[in-house]
């Protein structure tokens, strides 16, 4: 028998492997952190890419955003949360302003892709910057 061995990694029939996880809902999950010495890298080379816009509106998505701190509801234990108090946002907050970064997994939880709020900040500073540069006109 299993001997009350524990699963640790799955990698279910679609192909998506679940580390510390038997139910994965996305290509690599893993139930806990993650480190490594190099950043992660987002493909986005232009080639990749069509139908290229700048985001309109930046600042006031930003505007409408809330940056919280938090720690993790220990009530979902199968999850492996730790006991730290974090930066972040809530997904359900966020998907009203940009739906296209959160997702649900086959639970019902949702997740931010962080890294996709970035472009947002990048086009609100410039915003900002403009009604700086404006402002610093009028004098």
């Amino acid at each position: 028998g299993g001997g009350g061995v524990t699963e640790r990694m799955r990698i279910d029939s679609a192909g998506q492997v679940g580390i510390a996880t038997s139910s994965p809902s996305y290509t690599l999950h893993v139930n806990g952190s993650v480190a490594g010495t190099s950043a992660y890298n987002n493909l986005s080379d232009a080639r990749l890419k069509k139908d290229i816009q700048t985001i309109p509106n930046a600042l006031l998505k930003v505007l409408s955003m809330r940056g919280v701190t938090f720690n993790w509801n220990h009530a979902f234990e199968t999850m492996n949360l730790d006991d730290g108090n974090h930066f972040g946002v809530i997904a359900q907050e966020i998907e009203k302003v940009a739906p296209q970064v959160v997702s649900e997994n086959n639970e019902g939880i949702k997740s931010v892709a962080y890294s996709e709020l970035i472009p947002i900040l990048i086009e609100a500073i410039k915003e900002l910057s403009a009604e700086v540069d404006s402002l610093k006109g009028q004098k």
